[in-house]
């Protein structure tokens, strides 16, 4: 870890639930949709569960390896060339995931906001806030991320509250009419994209000043997270209705439209981007950050601020590079749990289960 980084775990806990949320929060209601219709809130109910069993995992798993990243761990459970093909394996799924976070945030931003300008300028944009603050360092982004929780947490609070006189339970009609394939690829996909990914906070856990009390705080922040997603599942639901939910690309942003009070509370769509553009870019920059320090051990270096630069110009081309259009970046959304459950989590799998052969023994 680089020197005087170090965040508490307070500041890792808001980490984790920006994570968690980041940019499931507006296509998790219409993917759920698209399988389940009026069912998408029971399995996110469920992965709240599923979910903590993923977030154990990881904990102890970490706890195998305690001040290591997943590069360290690699090398040391899997020796230097197996140990480095998984390491390099790891890389490439970063690297590919901050180009998309990137392509999706620039796409949002031009289709419901600003159509008139050019995706290009705000991707531009975003990668230039991206680039400076990851010169600032961790220990400064994790300052600023206690700032905005709180913002984002209070206009979540505020969003589901005027959305309940939009609410119709009749919306949630008929219950328990799907095959019991359709809820199990359901809870896969609200497990997945949230939870396994979080191998990649391996990365800033040796940041981490570390506590007794790491673990509960580990589990509640989780569970908060996956809790939001359900809430905006399920509102979803009761208000747009299953076939709205299922045809409107972000949910959330089309519920936030029919908010109305008194032709005086109006226009709380673009309060909600806000929150939507600080967790996703959050994340974004988690994934950023551990995909340059993970490089950076990867060939020995001493020093991980020279690649940042040239990381941010190979995000700005591959953020249009990955997909032509966002309806083929939104099609990879049917594929890519099974992406994460059978390389992300598995690359934290593959270096425990080896160190139970070497030792013999979990503990």
């Amino acid at each position: 870890m680089p020197k005087q980084e170090s965040i508490s775990t307070r500041q890792m806990a808001v980490f984790v639930l920006f994570f968690i949320v980041g940019d499931m929060f507006w296509f998790i209601p219409t993917l759920l949709a698209s399988i389940l219709d009026s069912d998408a809130w029971i399995p996110s109910l469920l992965s709240m569960f599923t979910g903590l069993v993923v977030v154990w995992f990881i904990d102890k798993c970490y706890r195998l390896f305690p001040g290591l990243t997943l590069i360290e761990i690699h090398r040391k459970a899997l020796g230097k060339w197996l140990g480095g093909l998984c390491s390099l394996f790891f890389l490439y799924l970063l690297f590919n995931t901050v180009g998309v976070q990137l392509r999706v945030v620039g796409d949002f931003v031009t289709t419901q906001m600003m159509p008139e300008t050019p995706a290009r300028v705000t991707v531009l944009m975003i990668t230039l806030l991206l680039v400076i603050t990851l010169r600032a360092g961790l220990t400064v982004f994790a300052k600023s991320g206690e700032v905005f929780i709180v913002g984002v947490v209070l206009m979540f609070i505020m969003f589901i509250i005027m959305l309940l006189p939009e609410a119709t339970l009749s919306n949630l009609l008929p219950v328990f009419h799907h095959k019991a394939a359709d809820y199990g690829k359901g809870i896969l996909y609200t497990t997945s994209f949230p939870f396994f990914q979080m191998v990649t906070l391996f990365m800033i856990f040796p940041a981490m000043k570390q506590a007794e009390s790491w673990t509960r705080d580990f589990m509640l922040a989780s569970l908060i997270a996956s809790f939001s997603l359900f809430l905006i599942v399920i509102m979803s639901l009761l208000v747009l209705g299953d076939y709205m939910t299922e045809h409107q690309i972000y949910a959330a942003y089309a519920m936030a439209k029919r908010i109305s009070i008194g032709r005086f509370i109006e226009r709380v769509e673009a309060v909600l981007v806000i929150s939507y553009i600080v967790s996703t870019y959050v994340k974004m920059l988690i994934n950023a950050f551990a995909f340059i320090y993970g490089f950076t051990q990867f060939l020995g270096l001493r020093e991980h601020r020279e690649l940042i630069f040239p990381f941010g110009l190979l995000m700005f081309g591959l953020a249009y590079a990955i997909g032509p259009n966002m309806p083929y970046i939104n099609g990879l959304a049917t594929i890519w749990p099974f992406w994460d459950l059978t390389n992300i989590l598995l690359l934290a799998l593959a270096a425990v289960i080896m160190l139970v052969f070497k030792k013999g023994k979990i503990y």
